[in-house]
């Protein structure tokens, strides 16, 4: 029963969150204390997975960072990005609010940023309508608050290279919708764990999504199982003293988070709720942003950027429409005349036409068979054929990670200018699920550089297999497979 409600639970958020409905093409983006993690959604296929290797801290590195998403990723022209947002530059304050619609609220907090806000220039802001003293029966809403010329750079570079930003929203309200998932009672309270980087951060809620309060701590808990353990103890305690709530559950999730959670077990008189997801992973954030909607009173983009991709493909479409009619009542037109002129050339001219189209794709099919042997020249001019495969077994030997085990390797002359490959292997006993996908990612890159530049088939199911692998509860060791060809 549990399970069917828990399944319930998830499609109403994301019939909540449009995702259901959403475009064939979206980005789901968390740039985190200078990390920069990208899933790309493309119809039905399994997420797509990219991140930033060097930090990212300014308006223009984003933007190449997604440069960079974008071409590894083959992201195709005019994507929808959904982005979770959390900088040194943001700010958070909880103020007291009369219980009125969202309208008249928005009014009402719009008094209150010159107060609340803790930098100068204007502000671009948001709240999340969901924190409450439930002894004092106050009202009150998390304001998230950011430089105004920050947040307009951000919009800015990604318009600039064809992403549409339909949600850009603070880290809290994407560590609300992560607790809405979880198969817990709607009145319960539960600590949510999340693990990056160089941060961690604390987020007590109720299992319906009311937010009681979230604690920033400027440290990595990969580094610092025993301070994570005392903040986490000073929460439930705080908890308890300020809103009279009793924590009993727990949940862990972010980057190298399964050694964390493994810790908190020994050491916390909780039970621990596990997503039925892997989420012991850094991407899970970016693909929590995936599942927003563009109304969320959290969203800091505004209204009139929401709307400019869908004003821009409607007026595209009619200037498209308006060009082609104009276009086809010339020709109609001319060609009418000239019929009436002669019909004899018009037929002569229409044979023509025909044989000039067949030569068209004579020429197009020989210039896609040159260039593709064109591409093989690199490797092949460099050495001899029957070095070939030594000189790919040499570099595996080298390209490869010590904790990934080799299997099998299968290197076949094809004996038509080309080599085919295939490598089989497994993980080391006990590698993480973290470590698992950096080591895939490290092969995987290191086969299509040179000197092999090989051309690999689809090596990203890879990641796919070992993110949804079963974290840190799985019993076989996580495998991976490469196949492809020298060019």
């Amino acid at each position: 029963m549990s399970t069917i409600i828990q399944q319930g639970k998830r499609l109403l958020h994301r019939l909540a969150s449009g995702r259901l409905f959403r475009g064939s093409k979206s980005l789901g983006v968390s740039w985190i204390q200078g990390d920069v993690h990208v899933v790309y959604y493309r119809g039905r296929h399994l997420p797509q997975r990219w991140k930033s290797d060097t930090p990212v801290h300014t308006a223009d590195q984003f933007r190449d960072a997604l440069i960079k998403a974008k071409g590894r990723l083959r992201i195709g022209a005019e994507c929808e990005v959904f982005m979770v947002l959390d900088q040194d530059q943001m700010s958070h304050s909880q103020v007291q609010a009369p219980p009125v619609k969202n309208k008249d609220l928005r009014r009402f907090l719009a008094r209150q940023i010159e107060t609340e806000q803790t930098f100068v220039g204007d502000a671009a802001w948001s709240w999340s309508n969901a924190l409450s003293d439930d002894r004092s029966g106050k009202h009150h809403v998390l304001m998230h608050m950011m430089p105004k010329t920050d947040l307009d750079e951000i919009i800015e570079r990604m318009l600039a290279i064809g992403f549409y930003p339909k949600a850009i929203v603070p880290l809290a309200e994407v560590l609300n919708s992560h607790i809405c998932r979880l198969d817990i009672d709607p009145e319960e309270t539960l600590v949510l764990l999340a693990s990056f980087a160089g941060k961690t951060d604390i987020l007590v809620a109720r299992g319906s999504g009311k937010i009681l309060f979230i604690r920033d701590l400027p440290y990595s808990a990969q580094d610092n199982y025993q301070q994570v353990l005392r903040d986490v103890e000073l929460s439930v305690l705080y908890a308890k003293q300020k809103f009279s709530a009793l924590i009993n559950k727990v949940s862990v999730a972010g980057e190298s988070s399964t050694q964390l959670e493994e810790f908190l077990k020994e050491n916390l008189k909780l039970e621990f709720i596990l997503p039925d997801d892997d989420w012991h992973h850094p991407y899970c954030w970016a693909m929590d942003a995936a599942e927003f909607r563009g109304e969320s009173t959290a969203n800091l983009v505004p209204a009139a950027v929401r709307r400019s991709h869908l004003v821009h493909n409607s007026l595209r479409w009619t200037v498209a429409g308006t060009g082609l009619l104009a276009v086809s009542a010339v020709l109609v037109v001319g060609e009418v005349e000239y019929i009436i002129a002669n019909s004899q050339q018009v037929i002569g001219g229409r044979q023509e036409l025909r044989h000039l189209q067949s030569e068209l794709r004579s020429l197009e099919s020989s210039q896609q068979q040159f260039e593709e042997q064109s591409r093989r020249i690199d490797y092949f001019s460099v050495n001899s054929a029957g070095e070939h495969g030594v000189n790919f077994l040499r570099y595996l030997g080298k390209a490869m990670p010590s904790k990934m085990i080799l299997l099998k390797v299968n290197v076949v002359d094809t004996k038509a200018g080309q080599w085919t490959f295939v490598i089989d292997g497994m993980m080391g006993a006990n590698v993480p699920v973290g470590e698992a996908v950096t080591y895939i990612e490290s092969l995987g890159k290191a086969l299509e550089s040179r000197p092999l530049n090989a051309k690999l088939e689809d090596w990203q199911g890879n990641l796919d297999q070992v993110l949804h692998s079963g974290g840190a509860h799985r019993r076989q060791q996580l495998r991976f497979n490469f196949k492809g060809s020298l060019q």
